[in-house]
């Protein structure tokens, strides 16, 4: 009875989820930096975009007018970077054609 009530239990949570596309990332997702962190002048960039299939874009800049790249592609981007900044609280703003994410950051 304790095995069919545990399977009862799983099945209900399981349809209680809903479909697995409701579980996904968002479009546009910075890793780094992180959100208000403080960084040395060479900081770490790292982003993933992911679009629905067919052509998509991505450009990323930093204080929303230092564009500093642009990309298209199928399906996912990612990439990893190193830049230079000066002292102060800044933005990297990254905007795909599926959606868009801006994070502040300090650099020491």
């Amino acid at each position: 009875m304790r095995k069919l009530t545990m399977v009862g239990t799983l099945l209900i949570g399981l349809l209680g989820a809903g479909a697995s596309s409701a579980v996904v990332n968002a479009p546009v997702n910075i890793a780094y930096p992180i959100n208000a962190s403080a960084n040395s002048n060479y900081f770490k960039v790292s982003f993933t975009v992911t679009c629905p299939g067919g052509m998509n874009s991505v450009k990323w800049a930093f204080d929303t007018t230092n564009s500093v790249g642009g990309a298209t592609f199928y399906d996912n981007f990612n990439t990893q970077f190193l830049h230079k900044l000066g002292s102060g609280w800044h933005t990297i703003d990254v905007v795909a054609s599926c959606g868009q994410e801006h994070m502040k950051f300090f650099v020491n």
